[in-house]
């Protein structure tokens, strides 16, 4: 798998996520805030912040080995 194939595939399974999953993880992992800047961000509690954080990494994981499923059987086929 090409790098630009991997970042499309990541891209497309975060893509899947609710809106407000999105914006958590891109809070955490794009801009670096602590649980406690996001919730003062969003105007929610912390422990709203984290269950988000906690089910969009989830929901990411199981889009991507979805994708794995999915990629394998279709890797192995000749024409």
């Amino acid at each position: 798998t090409t790098r630009f194939a991997e970042s499309e595939r990541i891209d497309r399974a975060f893509r899947r996520l609710p809106l407000e999953q999105r914006t958590v993880l891109v809070l955490q992992h794009q801009l670096g805030l602590s649980h406690v800047e996001i919730a003062e961000t969003l105007g929610v509690p912390v422990g709203t912040v984290k269950s988000r954080i906690r089910y969009g990494v989830v929901a990411m994981r199981a889009a991507l080995e979805a994708d794995d499923r999915v990629a394998a059987p279709a890797a192995g086929r000749t024409a």
